[in-house]
């Protein structure tokens, strides 16, 4: 990555070296926007579910990266009581 000019990709004046190449025959082959038939089935079928994290580990994050975030998710707002 040394040799990105990351200004000039920043103010989109060259193609990033790594932008892969898109064409009609990929769109073509799609089945539908939200097309998964390239993903792993295993991964598919797993449940999801909420990780567990450590409140001593929450409690001592930055919380001002969190800043102007307002969504709470119900089944965490216990790790917000004290």
């Amino acid at each position: 990555f040394k040799s990105i000019n990351w200004q000039a990709l920043a103010r989109r004046e060259v193609e990033p070296p790594f932008k892969p190449k898109v064409t009609l025959h990929c769109y073509l082959m799609m089945k539908a926007p939200n097309d998964c038939s390239n993903f792993d089935r295993e991964f598919l079928n797993e449940k999801a579910r909420l990780s567990y994290s450590d409140k001593n580990f929450i409690d001592s994050m930055d919380q001002a990266a969190f800043a102007g975030f307002s969504f709470i998710n119900p089944k965490m707002e216990h790790l917000l009581e004290k």
